[in-house]
């Protein structure tokens, strides 16, 4: 078995390990290799011209800090169960801490996985809270002032709302973000959100703004608004807010624990 970068040859084996392992349609899959993939983000495990499993990251940063934020770590459903899962993961941490990342960020697709990452050496670094929110807005009742944005202007508008020791994350993982998700700014919020049938999907939302408001201005009586621990909700929809869960989970590459933080975009 041999770990290393792909080629651009490689991209239809890429694709179906993508569609195997997360069954996400062709045009999700266009989303992603037409907006972020580079092959010099990208490892992936061959033996021969077969290949076996893949992962891709993002740069982002927290402080003076630089960070990859691994994502769509993925084994090809005849290979798992062998440890190719874990041999991938060494190898990126040692390739990434060779590029000068100071720590691996990864958000786990599902509650099972967070045991499966601490085993090789992950620790929950950051929270979130979800508030799910129905509408009580009555008829002729005014919604939020919503602004379209850019993922370039809403990058530079997260920066002023991020809380203490926020990542940032912007270029290309914003703009995997727009790709999928309608990116606005309001009075004192920004917020990334998409329809998912007759509900809002809220893949974050920074600031302080009235849910009631924000369904009735994007046309929803129903959402789920994913925030950071210390969100404040001015009024509005009847909501129920969970716990704060774990979120974001991270690896120190150069020994330094990262420490609690706010890690906000998952591109799940």
């Amino acid at each position: 078995m041999i770990i290393d970068s792909p080629s651009i040859r490689d991209i239809p084996s890429l694709r179906a390990l993508w569609s195997d392992s997360f069954g996400d349609s062709e045009e999700e899959l266009d989303k992603f290799f037409s907006t972020a993939f580079s092959e010099k983000r990208c490892l992936a495990a061959k033996d021969g011209d077969e290949l076996l499993a893949s992962l891709y990251w993002f740069d982002c940063s927290l402080g003076e800090s630089r960070l990859a934020y691994i994502y769509a770590v993925s084994t090809a459903s005849a290979h798992r169960g062998n440890g190719i899962c874990q041999r991938l993961m060494s190898m990126a941490h040692e390739h990434l801490r060779a590029l000068g990342y100071s720590a691996a960020v990864l958000v786990p697709a599902e509650p099972s996985l967070y045991g499966f990452y601490e085993r090789l050496g992950y620790s929950v670094c950051s929270y979130v809270k979800e508030l799910v929110a129905i509408s009580t807005a009555e008829d002729g009742e005014i919604g939020e002032s919503l602004t379209p944005l850019t993922h370039s202007e809403y990058g530079e508008l997260r920066q002023k709302y991020l809380p203490a020791r926020g990542i940032i994350q912007d270029g290309v993982t914003l703009k995997m973000l727009s790709a999928r998700a309608k990116l606005y700014c309001g009075d004192g919020f920004i917020l990334a959100a998409e329809a998912e049938g007759e509900a809002l999907r809220c893949h974050e939302l920074l600031g302080e703004a009235d849910l009631n408001k924000l369904l009735r201005a994007l046309g929803k009586s129903t959402g789920v608004f994913r925030v950071p621990t210390g969100f404040r909700q001015a009024t509005g929809a009847d909501s129920t807010e969970s716990k704060p869960r774990p979120f974001a989970m991270s690896y120190a590459l150069d020994g330094a624990p990262l420490g609690e933080c706010y890690f906000g975009i998952a591109l799940d």
